[in-house]
């Protein structure tokens, strides 16, 4: 079963003292591996919610993941990126159809006083997550997240258990309720209509 919590959608609004760490995360996880850019929205909240998940149990409980298309979501983590994009702290650019995340020349100026007291293992994990999922096909990076974190995909996939060896993958759902993205993540209805359906699709793929 999953559990009551996990299910329920993060809030948009949140105490500023977890907008402020949140954004402070986004921030540190974009300037890791010299700043490179995170390629695809997916990606992107895939690589935060394993680094709250793993090592910042703060960060992980404000985020407020939940079951989603594709894995864990959080409607904050959204939020937050669009605060930071309107703030000129971060930029997102279409690349190959998909959203390209990157610090900004203001935000790569905060990253030294966000680090200062971060102990160096924990920047260097963090850059491990960045740097693995970054050379792993998003195919590879969700199977992964699935057999790791099941509950995580009881949104998407009802009654179908995983495995390392294989993963049954006959009976996805595609969610009918969830908020989508916001801002720059942010879904009209048709657009949320064929996502669904791209979503059917992608899912079959992985049992290929």
């Amino acid at each position: 079963m999953v559990n009551n919590k996990m299910v329920k959608k993060s809030q948009k609004y949140m105490k500023s003292e977890e907008a402020e760490l949140i954004d402070k995360w986004i921030i540190i996880l974009l300037s890791s591996d010299n700043n490179a850019p995170i390629k695809g929205r997916i990606r992107f909240t895939k690589d935060f919610f394993l680094i709250a998940e793993k090592f910042l149990h703060d960060l992980y409980k404000a985020s407020e993941f939940y079951p989603y298309h594709f894995g864990p979501y959080s409607t904050r983590f959204g939020v937050r990126v669009n605060n930071l994009r309107k703030n000129n702290l971060i930029q997102a650019k279409l690349v190959n159809q998909d959203w390209e995340y990157s610090l900004t020349e203001k935000g790569i100026k905060l990253v030294n006083f966000l680090i200062e007291d971060i102990p160096e293992d924990l920047l260097k994990n963090i850059e491990n997550i960045k740097t693995k999922n970054k050379s792993l096909p998003l195919k590879q990076i969700l199977k992964d997240l699935y057999i790791d974190y099941p509950n995580f995909a009881k949104r998407s996939i009802k009654k179908v258990e995983y495995s390392r060896e294989k993963t049954n993958l006959s009976r996805f759902e595609k969610i009918k309720d969830g908020p989508g993205f916001v801002a720059p993540f942010a879904l009209g209805e048709r657009e949320i209509e064929l996502k669904g359906k791209a979503a059917k699709i992608f899912l079959k793929l992985l049992s290929e």
